[in-house]
């Protein structure tokens, strides 16, 4: 997937996309083509700074992200690997200059959630597989489901967390705390919170 960092959407008809870039000192105008109609919801953010990305197979049809802290920029000097993951470098107003994982882009005043899970290895029966397959998930997507939605954990556009993990919705981190504290109540240690 192409992504064009730092651009302002200038433009938003006739199924076209038209941003500015900052090449160097000059500055460039191009004009990206949107699905159909696909643009027109993106006119309200004329003016803003942010990434044009190209849609993964669909037809070179692009679409333009407004970055949530309009003074964050990328810097490319300090992109750099931390172990086998690309990190891409930033700055920003509230926090100079920083790094962050590639798959995400910084909130608000360049916030996000390190990642800062520990691997777990753990022998799964074959009726878990079959009943996510009944799901059509796989039985990561839905221990992961369950990791975050038991310990309440979100994914926001103002903080993104690296790690990817992020609740299913409210009545979903209910039932799993209800499920846990059904389950293993008796062993908490403290007492209730």
């Amino acid at each position: 997937m192409n992504k064009l960092y730092d651009a302002t959407l200038l433009a938003v008809a006739d199924g076209q996309l038209t941003i500015a870039l900052i090449l160097g000192e000059t500055e460039q105008q191009l004009i990206l083509p949107c699905a159909p109609g696909g643009g027109d919801w993106q006119s309200r953010q004329i003016g803003q700074i942010g990434i044009a990305e190209q849609y993964a197979n669909d037809e070179g049809h692009w679409r333009f992200i407004p970055y949530l802290e309009q003074s964050l920029r990328r810097c490319p000097d300090l992109d750099c690997h931390y172990g086998d993951e690309l990190q891409l470098g930033w700055r920003c107003e509230q926090l100079g200059e920083f790094s962050a994982p590639a798959h995400i882009v910084p909130g608000a005043e360049g916030a996000f959630i390190p990642d800062e899970t520990r691997p777990l290895t753990l022998p799964v029966p074959p009726e878990f597989f079959e009943l996510c397959n009944q799901f059509n998930m796989s039985a990561e997507w839905v221990l992961r489901g369950f990791i975050a939605d038991a310990a309440e954990l979100r994914n926001y556009v103002a903080e993104p967390r690296a790690d990817g993990y992020s609740s299913n919705g409210s009545d979903e981190r209910m039932l799993a705390n209800d499920y846990l504290e059904r389950a293993y109540a008796a062993l908490r240690r403290g007492g209730r919170p």
